[in-house]
């Protein structure tokens, strides 16, 4: 290599250098935010005004780490990404948590069986049931929800609220208005033979209280 080339060469990358320090000075604003999905819960403009004062700064100074942060913390907000495109562009991508079930009045269960405390409630939310309990018991009574409401579907029958006493008894009431009341120990199988008579029980008054916590039997209480 020449004398001259290798003054070319240092030329070159002293001036890349030079115009990659340069370029936080240039004042670069970010022109565009895009909250690429279509959101159920939240709302885009949500988004944008959460993200305000991160994206008035110059786009290199921009941190995707805090913007990841500032945005995890939005109410109905699951998994997030950030997307910072030269020179002038934020990508976000947001899942929302999916919810399945309330957990007593002031939180919500979603499909992991993860507890999230969202600050408000959408129009659109759908009827959820709602399961009550010590929050030690959330995976547990989340399972047990799954498999009783699997066998009340059967016979046309779904769970309003489910409640997990301090006992272990468990408390159903169904969408219709009937009480199911179940012991501390074999709960599915003992659903199992309340499903199996239920057409026949539905054929006698208007059911109201089925108690099945008696050892050989049960007891029903009509309307």
């Amino acid at each position: 290599m020449t004398r001259f080339s290798v003054v070319l060469s240092l030329s070159i990358v002293g001036l890349v250098i030079a115009m990659v320090m340069a370029m936080p000075k240039l004042g670069l604003k970010v022109d565009s935010v895009n909250v690429g999905d279509k959101l159920r819960y939240l709302q885009a403009e949500q988004v944008k005004t959460a993200l305000r004062d991160h994206v008035s700064q110059n786009f290199f100074q921009l941190n995707s780490k805090v913007i990841y942060q500032t945005l995890k913390k939005l109410p109905w907000v699951d998994k997030v990404s950030v997307d910072l495109q030269w020179l002038n562009q934020v990508n976000i991508h947001i899942v929302e948590q999916t919810p399945v079930a309330f957990w007593g009045q002031n939180a919500l269960l979603n499909q992991r069986g993860e507890l999230f405390y969202p600050t408000y409630l959408p129009d659109n939310l759908p009827k959820l049931p709602m399961l009550v309990a010590t929050d030690d018991l959330v995976l547990k009574v989340l399972h047990n929800y799954r498999q009783l409401q699997h066998l009340f579907t059967r016979v046309n029958e779904q769970i309003e609220q489910l409640s997990w006493d301090k006992q272990q008894s468990i408390t159903i009431t169904l969408e219709s208005g009937k009480i199911i009341r179940l012991g501390q120990v074999e709960q599915f199988a003992q659903c199992q033979r309340l499903i199996k008579i239920w057409s026949k029980l539905q054929q006698q008054q208007q059911l109201k209280t089925v108690d099945l916590r008696y050892e050989h039997g049960f007891a029903v209480m009509w309307q």
